[in-house]
């Protein structure tokens, strides 16, 4: 079975948000299929974690007694409206400190946000004072997505519900000056909920060390999510079959499934707390995370030392792989927590990923040459290593390692 059948059977579930059901089918897809090309140690690690689903979310502008649906997604963590919407006059702000100036005329009207402001903190406090009936985020892009940074002002702002929408409807709604906006969002939230890791390996004879290849399956709520990270985890499964018809000498290959990335990345923080031995014994982890569009480039994120950006390049020269390689360190995805245990980390893609958390990432526009190019890599890179000493030991530099730390530290989330 190759990456693309993996692609449309997974995406064929439906939604697969943490803690809502849809996850744990993709979980006993992917275990299934662990089992059947023959791995071993293949787990299910159950973990409690937050979660967020929605059933609908409408907005309309009206002027003079004439309605105009726009397109809209509910941003992360926004609850609901109340069941018969909200009818509001709206303003829109393209700056913190414009809101603040606004003062009271920002209270109980829907606010139009430019989305380079979010994660701003005067911009917290300045809603929280302010009192508006509800933010509708603005996209750079042509549709609205279910945005992650959004729902760092849903956090801080208590009870605000939250949408977003395209760049041109939000030029629509200015230039046409609507009398009113209706906004309506049905949402769920649940402090407490269970979603799975999956994990598997090759085992090989007297290997004590590992190499680990990593995805997260869960999704956003929305039914087909491909490219993130529908895709991702379709490589890594067709990366294993792959491996298992080659014979390796030296390293295990850990096969780890991530859960709940979506939503605070609690998968990778459970993970981490319960695999710390495995981890320990890895020399080099590699996260896919974005993948498989027909036009783009491959890119790899590095955390660790020279020689792992060596060995990558490696393998992708050997088959003529493209890659593009840099030591940028990325702190927010599932791959910095097991570099902030010490462990050489990469985050590959294949980008710019046009369509991501949109209603328009559905797997007809991915590439089976592309997703398959992508587990060939893979293959190789666990091959380089496997039969040569130059790349053994690999590290990052504690300060690294410490900064890393530091920063998900900050925004953990571990539901007990």
């Amino acid at each position: 079975m190759e990456a693309i059948d993996h692609l449309y059977n997974m995406c064929a579930i439906g939604k697969r948000n943490a803690g809502f059901g849809g996850d744990i089918a993709a979980a006993a897809y992917i275990e299934k299929f662990f089992y059947s090309i023959g791995l071993k140690n293949v787990q299910r690690q159950s973990f409690l974690c937050r979660a967020w689903d929605f059933t609908d979310c409408k907005l309309f502008m009206g002027k003079g007694g004439v309605k105009k649906e726009i397109r809209a997604l509910p941003c992360y963590y926004s609850p609901s409206t109340p069941i018969e919407g909200l009818h509001k006059s709206f303003l829109y702000v393209d700056s913190p400190e414009a809101l603040k100036s606004v003062g009271q005329e920002a209270e109980d009207k829907i606010i139009l946000l430019y989305m380079e402001l979010i994660g701003s903190v005067p911009l917290f406090e300045t809603l929280k004072s302010h009192r508006p009936a509800a933010v509708v985020s603005i996209c750079t892009g042509n549709d609205p997505f279910v945005g992650l940074m959004d729902k760092y002002i849903v956090m801080n702002c208590p009870g605000l519900p939250m949408a977003s929408i395209s760049y041109s409807d939000a030029e629509t709604i200015v230039l046409e000056n609507p009398d009113i906006l209706h906004l309506y969002i049905e949402a769920k939230y649940k402090e407490r909920a269970h979603s799975e890791n999956v994990t598997a390996r090759i085992e090989t004879s007297g290997a004590e060390k590992n190499i680990m290849l990593g995805a997260h399956y869960d999704t956003i709520p929305l039914p087909h999510c491909a490219t993130d990270n529908t895709a991702g985890i379709s490589v890594i499964m067709d990366t294993a079959e792959k491996l298992t018809t080659r014979t390796l000498n030296k390293y295990n290959v850990e096969f780890v499934s991530f859960s709940a990335e979506e939503i605070d990345r609690q998968g990778a923080l459970d993970y981490i707390d319960k695999n710390t031995a495995t981890i320990n014994n890895t020399v080099l982890m590699i996260y896919i995370d974005g993948c498989g569009p027909y036009i783009g480039q491959n890119n790899l994120q590095i955390i660790g030392e020279a020689r792992v950006a060596e060995v990558c390049m490696e393998a992708a020269d050997s088959i003529g792989f493209p890659l593009a390689i840099d030591n940028r360190t990325i702190m927010y995805w599932d791959h910095a927590y097991i570099a902030s245990m010490g462990t050489p980390s990469g985050y590959l893609s294949r980008g710019p990923l046009k369509n991501w958390h949109t209603r328009n990432d559905t797997p007809d526009k991915l590439s089976a040459r592309q997703m398959g190019l992508m587990s060939d890599y893979l293959t190789e890179l666990v091959l380089t290593l496997d039969r040569t000493d130059a790349y053994d030991n690999l590290e990052i530099d504690k300060t690294v390692t410490e900064e890393i730390n530091k920063a998900i530290r900050s925004f953990e989330v571990k539901v007990k």
